[in-house]
């Protein structure tokens, strides 16, 4: 058979060219390749991870490496580990494991053996000498994992042979009790406060750009030209136990003496966190440890968070124990975005007292507690609009609650989608007027209840109204009447609902005639 030089084809390279090529290749023969491991080695890793433990006895009776790491820095060992393989474990550290071996990550196999919660791993590792204070990039130590997933065995293993009790991640400086608490791991927790966890410990403070609920979920952007910077972290063990309503973990936390008044960088206290979070027993815990049921530094108390989360056994307690229920709201909560699944207090409720929410969420037990325990009917937000005006449908902001999406999955824009039920507005309305609230009171654009009232189309509301001496004819800031509010409810081109024009023909006939 003719080469291709015969075929007439033309040689590929020079001559000397391809005497060098050649020379070339059989030199890189000869060559090691020291970041391409040997077959034997990768088989190794490959046998680990399929836990066949034979392969792995008759690649180490071959010799081979039992530290060669895959591409990621995983061994032999971080596969048997994860693969809670306890026999191959013990094989591969008889024949030399390095147990301190760590991924690109920093990932040891202590740390994967305390995230499994393979406590008789972990043990046969720490005994073969693996450090237990070893962290990953971040810092996250195998305590923090075995923390988190509350198996207590190996905790008592990792502290037995001196894990820090008060390492703190980089992250954001959680410790391992925070990481305990906040999994509502109580049993956890005593074993780490008894080899003396710091109760006192704080996350690290950062700066972020939020906004102070300017406008509504469509208008709102984060930007540091319109937002506000505000440091937030600082939360001690505390404030991780009350955010879940850990009930168990708090309480070991106050014997070992947290503070029961701490608060976070932005100034709530762990009482507002936990009335945020609707968890009553851990209100009246900390009530009963001396927390303050008056303390704002975030803005609100915790009178205020209760009634927005609907809870009226917090809201009882906390009067029952000298909450004030006509302190003001001074600002709104901070939030980077709008989210269907937060709690937040709208800072366009600014002014407003803890019957103020509860009336602009329509919740009339709470409304009925607080008025018997002393809240002012005629307290008004900054705009002067009253717990009676919201009630009867005068609109100010307020954010779609958690618990309300559940009630209308479709909320969206920061308002209630779906209608109100008169009989619980009447209901709320007349307590209100029982209160001594004046149903004629005015707001900055001079709207009145009425006005509200023949908003929402509400004729018994209306009807109850007029009985008590409301102005049928009173005009606000852009002259309209209650009447004129009825126009005001149109279905395109289909005019006025049925609900409007029974409430425009009832006004006229109370003696409303413009």
């Amino acid at each position: 058979m003719m080469s291709r030089v015969d075929r007439g084809v033309g040689p590929l390279f020079p001559q000397r060219s391809a005497r060098v090529l050649i020379s070339f290749c059989l030199l890189l023969l000869l060559l090691p390749a020291p970041n391409l491991p040997a077959a034997g080695q990768i088989q190794l890793v490959e046998a680990a991870k399929r836990s066949d433990r034979p392969a792995v006895r008759t690649l180490l009776e071959q010799q081979v490496d039992v530290n060669a790491p895959a591409g990621d820095g995983a061994t032999a060992l971080h596969w048997a580990v994860y693969r809670d393989d306890a026999d191959t474990v013990g094989l591969l550290i008889d024949s030399g494991a390095n147990v301190n071996a760590a991924t690109d990550l920093g990932i040891t196999p202590l740390a994967l053996a305390a995230a499994n919660g393979n406590a008789d791993v972990a043990g046969t590792l720490l005994e073969a000498g693996a450090d237990p204070d070893v962290g990953s990039e971040a810092g996250v130590t195998p305590l923090m994992q075995a923390a988190r997933t509350g198996r207590i065995e190996t905790v008592r293993a990792l502290l037995e042979f001196g894990a820090d009790v008060n390492a703190n991640e980089r992250t954001r400086g959680q410790t391992a009790l925070m990481w305990a608490v906040s999994q509502q791991h109580a049993d956890v927790a005593e074993v780490l406060l008894r080899y003396g966890a710091d109760v006192h410990a704080r996350t690290s403070t950062r700066r972020r750009i939020v906004m102070l609920d300017r406008g509504t979920r469509e208008g709102v952007q984060t930007s540091e030209a319109i937002g506000d910077p505000l440091d937030v972290g600082g939360s001690r063990p505390l404030l991780f136990a009350v955010r879940v309503g850990d009930l168990d973990s708090a309480r070991l936390l106050l014997d070992a003496g947290a503070n029961a008044n701490s608060t976070s960088d932005d100034g709530h206290s762990a009482l507002v966190v936990a009335a945020f979070g609707g968890h009553e027993r851990v209100v009246r815990l900390l009530l009963e440890a001396g927390a303050d049921p008056n303390a704002a530094g975030g803005g609100f108390t915790s009178l205020h968070a209760a009634a927005l989360s609907g809870d009226l056994q917090a809201v009882n307690t906390l009067l029952d124990r000298g909450a004030d229920p006509n302190l003001p709201m001074t600002k709104g909560s901070p939030v980077r975005r709008h989210g269907d699944l937060d709690w937040a207090l709208s800072s366009k409720m600014a002014g407003g007292t803890p019957l103020f929410v509860a009336a602009n969420y329509l919740e009339v037990e709470i409304m009925r507690a607080l008025t018997a325990g002393g809240a002012d009917p005629a307290a008004a937000i900054l705009d002067g609009t009253t717990p009676m005006m919201v009630t009867a449908g005068i609109r100010v902001e307020r954010q779609v609650r958690p618990v309300d999406v559940f009630k209308a999955p479709e909320a969206d824009g920061g308002y209630l989608p779906f209608p109100r039920s008169e009989n619980r507005v009447v209901e709320a309305v007349t307590l209100l007027l029982e209160a001594g609230a004046d149903l004629n009171d005015t707001n900055q654009t001079g709207d009145t209840a009425l006005h509200g009232a023949a908003t929402s189309g509400f004729s018994d509301l209306i009807q109850l109204l007029a009985d008590k001496g409301a102005n049928l004819n009173v005009e606000n800031q852009a002259g309209r009447t209650p009447l004129s509010m009825t126009r005001g409810g149109g279905r395109g081109r289909g005019g006025p609902s049925p609900e409007m024009q029974e409430a425009a023909e009832l006004l006229r006939k109370l003696g409303a005639n413009n």
